[in-house]
């Protein structure tokens, strides 16, 4: 490739010169020997790459398909053909790669300007991003006209020039098509191209380095007038020693690489094969130079979030670019991340680091430490907060992980919280964690688009993957293998293919952050047709899972010894690479998720996993496993400790990788001795569900880490976070990550005053009550002990379906107890909300108004239990002592509206997106708009879905998975919300139901009401299909600002006895 293989310098040099300057070729080469040294040669080297990359593979590839499609049987183009064909290719390739040309041209030229006029590009990636931000996209094209102009006359002259030469000689010379004629004619076409392009050269090298808007023709008239027609050769000879050598390497390369191609295939190589190796070849070139680049990423994130201080940091990497080529990283072997923050002599704040996550974590401890803002989930990024002037660094910081993996994400988060996120959500999502440190990220998005081919690859109709696939909120299940099949409608193909698209973005700006994806692999799960296309293959059909019916659940299972397994694999794994490029060999695999295997036996359960990474590494040899460890907790029973040695005895250690799911509260690494050698990740589960209670372990995921790094038989290799949904109490997934970078544990007392500071960052002085709210917090609501009545994030039971008994007390992962003394947390609020008073900016402050909506509401949440244990004891008409049925009219009345005076504040909050019905809703239905509105079962005559009905559909998924979560209630309320909007139009009508039941006196001494439970179905059922906005009082208005205000006011009058 010409900027490959020779440089422009001199060439550019020369071409720039303007009238009264005479450098000779000789002259001008010594100029720049003696100024720049032998790297002078090379400046721009990058931009050069960049440029064929674009222009090259575009010219070449368009020019080769247009002779393919006017070539027949009988009849080759014209010479006036291949002339219009060739100008037409250059035109384009000449468009395509205008952007590097200027880059190519400014950074050789560079060095010939005075200092203060120098741009100073550290690279390709670097001088687009500055083009764009100092000059406007329309710089990027700038000199288009001239440059494409060049490239129709360079493509014609060279391509269809270098065609006629080859066949002038071949028929009118005695030469056969050989190396002699292929180089005779690429000589003559590299000396045609020079010189008809000499003209426009030099008049695109003027306008791409000049720091004027100088109009063509001007430009062309005032150098003819200084310098003559003398100017249109300026620097031909350069140019031919540059571009003759290029010619011809060019078609030597291409005729031998269709000389072998025929020979391996033993026909005619097609205009698709030219273009698919030129643009292979493209594509390397630019993943080598994307690898040399790799401050990119968190360059680009800085232009994101800091856009006023994008030139006020630097960075560097301290170890040599990662090769281009994606090999997996030994999993127990692999070094921590390192970094450094230090003031340069330049005057920016320099970080350094041995990867591009290291360097991320080192810009976020720079900010929260000196400038005190921070990114967050759910108010967004607060970095641009950053004052005009960053103050210096006292000295140097070194910064050093603990592990060297951080892992993000369960399988369930995919659907519990991202099920209908958009580009938008995703970007903050991954500057997030980018900048906490994480590195091994899950990438669940897309997997159905692979998975529908490979079936269909495999003999499947759409019909039979209709009925395997599920809904969007489901679909974490459907790859665990728990459900199959959807209810109320087939998952349409707008869906994949849009989720398909959205993966690749995701997963493309993981790679440019320096993240290892963990990419899914094909697990197993089949539709349950298998036996009718591969009647003699090995499957078994899975347990009952939660009830469901039996048409969404017993799900097939290939059995992975069969052939098939394998062949399925590579098929699933070739396919995603294809789309996302070789960017991980990490797997995530999970075949029994609350879902036992087939048998016991030691020898089966070995030999199902040894198959099944026998697979990955036919279709990957660098495959690793990493496995959800939650089975083993979640089936105790079954998963004995000889059965879970047999099952991972399949594995060789450097082959796996297991997320010891729920280290806090339950964890397995200890009773299997670190899993018998296998590497693991001490994980933070806390949520199940999205539950939004107000808690935390403090102190265990502050210190029991450190125990289980320190432990004699660990192998214990990264720290994570595997919450089901992320869902507030987002200080206790902030101190796990900055745990994983502090080589001590973390003093919580000193990490949550910090992080106040952070939080909060506007005021000149932070008033005192926000600390000692959250300090109160620490001690009690976030650090709890009793780990075997509560050991997860609580529910309230004004969320649970309505009864006199069952409620109270539940415990384990989804506790109905309250872990602290409720008086303590209304003093919390007590601080929290008189601080505005004394601050009164804070009621424009995003972090203060979500933190006041959500401590009121837990409050709130706090204050039903009192109320319903009153209502129960006067409602109760078997106690003679407490029964009185106008005291429990009264509170019946009071729980109510407490309920509804909730969801008012939930309203009023000003942050939809965490705490609003319709905010979910809306972006469920969003997805609905596209053009594509054919079914999953479009082969078999299933009628197309209007985006209407598509909109309804989704509607419907979003609304049953936090009620219902099943056709007919299966797991009802496991995932229910303190949402406003769910508050009013479900909880309250189920508790008016309750109550009307209950005062009726038909409950029964042992809390059973017969008639109760079916009304609540009737009711829970007919809301599934309501469309929001339909009712009275509902709407997609979001409140106004100063509502919130206005509503904590009220609430707190009409409420004494609660808020004090």
């Amino acid at each position: 490739m010409r900027g490959a293989k020779t440089d422009q310098k001199p060439k550019v040099r020369l071409q720039t010169q303007h009238h009264g300057e005479k450098k000779s070729l000789g002259e001008m080469i010594t100029h720049v020997m003696k100024s720049d040294g032998v790297k002078g040669f090379y400046r721009g080297l990058s931009a050069s790459l960049l440029r064929q990359t674009t222009y090259s593979t575009t010219r070449f590839g368009v020019y080769e398909e247009l002779k393919e499609v006017f070539t027949t049987g009988v009849q080759t183009p014209s010479f006036p053909a291949l002339i219009a064909m060739a100008s037409t290719s250059g035109f384009l390739g000449g468009i395509a790669g205008n952007p590097a040309d200027i880059l190519n041209v400014r950074m050789q030229n560079d060095a010939a300007l005075p200092a203060a006029e120098r741009r100073n590009y550290k690279h390709a990636i670097d001088g687009l991003a500055r083009m764009v931000r100092e000059e406007g996209f329309a710089s990027l094209f700038r000199g288009v006209w001239p440059n494409s102009t060049r490239a129709v006359l360079m493509t014609a002259s060279q391509l269809a020039s270098y065609d006629i030469f080859k066949n002038e000689l071949l028929q009118r010379t005695s030469m056969g098509d050989n190396l002699y004629t292929h180089f005779t004619a690429s000589f003559m076409a590299g000396f045609v191209a020079t010189t008809v392009c000499s003209p426009v050269d030099v008049i695109k090298t003027r306008v791409m380095s000049s720091k004027t808007k100088e109009g063509f023709m001007t430009l062309v008239r005032r150098i003819t007038a200084q310098e003559g027609f003398g100017w249109m050769f300026k620097g031909w000879l350069p140019s031919f020693v540059r571009l003759g050598p290029h010619t011809i390497v060019t078609f030597l390369f291409l005729e031998q690489h269709k000389k072998i191609w025929r020979r391996m295939h033993g026909q005619v190589v097609t205009t698709t094969m030219r273009f698919l190796t030129f643009a292979a070849s493209a594509a390397l070139t630019l993943s080598t130079l994307c690898g040399a680049q790799s401050t990119a990423g968190i360059e680009a994130l800085v232009q994101r979030r800091l856009p006023n201080h994008s030139n006020a940091f630097s960075f560097s990497l301290t170890l040599p670019p990662s090769p281009a080529s994606y090999a997996a990283p030994n999993t127990t072997t692999k070094q921590n991340d390192e970094y450094t923050v230090s003031n340069a002599a330049n005057g920016t704040i320099h970080i350094t680091g041995n990867t591009p996550v290291a360097l991320a974590s080192g810009l976020r401890w720079y900010l929260t430490t000196y400038v005190h803002v921070d990114i967050y989930w759910f108010i967004g990024s607060r970095l641009h907060l950053a004052p005009q002037h960053l103050p210096p660094v006292n000295g140097t910081h070194h910064g050093s992980s603990i592990v060297p993996w951080r892992y993000h994400f369960n399988t369930v988060t995919f659907s519990y919280t991202a099920a209908f996120w958009t580009w938008d959500d995703w970007e903050l999502e991954l500057d997030w964690l980018a900048l906490r440190g994480v590195n091994l990220p899950l990438a669940w998005n897309g997997y159905e688009k692979i998975l529908i081919d490979v079936f269909r690859e495999a003999g499947f109709s759409d019909a039979e993957i209709a009925t395997f696939l599920s809904g969007p909120a489901f679909q974490a299940w459907n790859r665990f293998g728990n459900i199959q099949g959807s209810w109320g409608g087939d998952l349409p193909m707008s869906w994949v293919d849009n989720q398909f698209a959205l993966a690749k973005q995701i997963v493309a700006r993981m790679v440019e952050l320096g993240m290892t994806p963990v990419l899914p692999a094909f697990t197993g799960f089949v539709p349950y047709t298998i036996g009718q296309h591969y009647p003699n293959a090995s499957f078994v059909n899975g347990s009952q899972w939660n009830g469901f019916p039996l048409q969404n659940t017993n799900v097939t299972f290939l059995e992975p010894f069969d052939p098939l397994f394998t062949t399925l694999q590579t098929s699933f794994i070739s396919k995603q690479a294809a789309a996302f490029g070789n960017v991980s060999s990490i797997y995530t695999l999970d075949q029994y998720n609350e879902n036992n295997p087939y048998s016991g036996d030691l020898g089966y359960l070995r030999n199902v996993t040894s198959n099944t990474i026998a697979s990955l590494k036919s279709a990957d040899p660098n495959a690793v496993w990493l496995l959800q460890g939650w089975l083993f907790y979640s089936s105790a029973t079954f998963w004995t400790n000889a059965r879970i040695e047999a099952y991972l005895g399949g594995v060789a250690n450097v082959d796996m990788i297991i997320l010891d799911l729920f280290s806090e509260s339950q964890p397995q690494w200890q009773r299997t001795n670190s899993y018998y050698g296998k590497p693991w990740i001490w994980c933070e589960l806390h949520d199940y569900g999205g539950n939004m209670g107000l808690y935390g372990q403090v102190e265990n995921v502050t210190v029991n880490p450190f125990e289980a790094l320190a432990n004699a038989s660990s192998t214990m290799v990264g720290m994570g976070l595997t919450m089901e949904g992320q869902e507030g109490n987002e200080i206790m997934y902030d101190i796990l990550l900055d745990q994983a970078w502090s080589s001590t544990p973390l003093s919580s007392a000193t990490y949550f005053h910090d992080w106040v500071t952070a939080r909060y960052h506007g005021p000149a002085t932070l008033p005192a009550g926000l600390y000692s709210a959250w300090d109160s917090m620490r001690k009690t609501v976030y650090n709890n002990t009793q780990i075997n009545v509560a050991n997860a994030v609580t529910k309230s039971i004004f969320e649970l379906a309505p009864n006199t008994t069952g409620l109270l007390n539940r415990t384990g992962h989804h506790p109905t107890t309250i872990q602290y003394n409720p008086a303590v947390l209304v003093q919390a609020w007590k601080d929290f909300y008189g601080v505005a008073a004394q601050e009164p900016s804070l009621w424009d402050h995003p972090a203060y108004t979500f933190d006041l909506t959500d401590l009121t509401r837990q409050v709130m949440a706090n204050a039903f239990y009192p109320l319903y244990t009153a209502f129960v004891a006067a409602s109760k008409h078997s106690n003679s002592a407490t029964y009185n049925t106008t005291t429990a009219a009264q509170t019946g009345q009071q729980l109510l509206t407490l309920l509804s005076d909730l969801d008012a504040l939930l309203a009023a909050s000003g942050h939809p997106e965490h705490f609003s019905l319709a905010y979910w809703i809306a972006e469920a239905r969003a997805w609905a708009s596209t053009s594509n509105t054919t079914s999953a079962a479009a082969a078999t005559n299933t009628s197309s879905m209007t985006t209407g009905q598509i909109a309804d559909f989704y509607e419907y998924n979003a609304r049953n998975q936090i009620t219902l979560w099943g056709p007919t209630g299966e797991i009802s309320d496991y995932a229910s919300k303190q949402w406003a909007g769910l508050i009013s139009s479900y909880y309250i009508p189920r508790w008016s139901l309750f109550l009307q039941y209950t005062l009726n006196g038909t409950t029964a001494a042992n809390g059973a009401n017969p008639a109760l439970s079916p009304a609540l179905l009737a009711f829970e059922e007919g809301w599934q299909t309501q469309i929001w906005g339909e009712a009275e009082g509902e709407s997609y208005v979001m409140a106004s600002g100063g509502e919130l205000q206005r509503v904590v006011a009220r609430v707190v009058k009409a409420w004494p006895g609660v808020f004090g």
